[in-house]
């Protein structure tokens, strides 16, 4: 028989997959019908007409709790690898269960859900990963542009509980935000700062605390560096902007299990980033 998407459509319905047909819409993701996932079904004789009106769909299907499947979508494309975040999480190798390639060398790790509310984002859990979750959805393989791998794919391997790490994770989600903590500056002896640098340095620390898994050390360094550039322009104390810069290094969500940032090792890195921001002084315009 020669594959089509209708035929590959028609093999998750009789294993009571739900389907919905999904079209590329100048590269977005665009569902074909008029409640999109919401319409996804495993009845054959609605995916045969599907199918058939649209035979070049791609294979679209829900996650979340009703699916009973979580979706860890891993990106490696635009300079961006989801590999690196995962590693840095500590959390590689990931175990073996239903897993599939992307055309952009991605890859979908499936899970089964754990019966709680699971968020579907992107980025949030680190750079290069996507969650799949409640009011999601995901492209299923169809043979052609996405593929499972042969040895982990339904019927080959099994579908695994989500890992202790995501269901950690996706609880913690799930917790009411905690109240924002304003900056607590030390005393600047030296006088209020100048409205720039006062906003670069508030920058600065705003981007270090909301740093994701896989880009915090980048971050924490590279905005160090931009502030030291300013205290080698003399436009701000090294003293009171290294202590702003820890305090935010300190505040970096610990995605590394078992090692939360310490102070001593933020500390240094700013140190040490300010110094090479200074020797490289900011050439500041006065429009005065």
């Amino acid at each position: 028989m020669i594959r089509t998407n209708l035929n590959a459509a028609l093999a998750y319905a009789r294993r009571g997959r739900a389907v919905f047909p999904v079209a590329d819409r100048d590269g977005r993701k665009v569902p074909l019908t008029a409640h999109g996932f919401h319409d996804a079904t495993a009845d054959e004789a609605t995916v045969t007409e599907w199918w058939t009106r649209w035979p070049c769909a791609w294979i679209g299907t829900p996650t979340g709790q009703a699916a009973g499947i979580v979706v860890l979508d891993i990106d490696t494309k635009n300079g961006v690898n989801g590999w690196d975040a995962l590693e840095e999480m500590g959390v590689l190798p990931l175990a073996d269960t239903w897993t599939a390639t992307t055309p952009s060398g991605g890859v979908h790790v499936y899970f089964q859900h754990p019966g709680f509310h699971c968020k579907t984002v992107a980025n949030q859990l680190g750079r290069g990963l996507d969650t799949r979750g409640d009011r999601g959805s995901i492209l299923l393989p169809d043979g052609d542009t996405r593929r499972w791998d042969p040895h982990l794919r339904p019927g080959r391997c099994e579908l695994t509980p989500l890992p202790a790490w995501l269901v950690s994770w996706f609880r913690r989600e799930n917790e009411p935000p905690p109240a924002a903590t304003p900056i607590r500056r030390p005393a600047n002896d030296n006088g209020a700062l100048a409205p720039y640098a006062t906003a670069a340095l508030d920058s600065a620390a705003e981007a270090i605390r909301r740093a994701p898994a896989g880009k915090q050390e980048a971050t924490l360094n590279g905005e160090a560096f931009s502030i030291g550039t300013l205290i080698g322009a003399g436009l701000m104390p090294e003293g009171f902007a290294r202590r702003v810069l820890v305090w935010a290094g300190c505040q970096m969500a610990s995605h590394r299990r078992g090692q939360p940032w310490r102070p001593d090792e933020v500390e240094r890195k700013v140190s040490a980033a300010l110094k090479a921001g200074a020797a490289q002084p900011r050439q500041v315009v006065n429009h005065g």
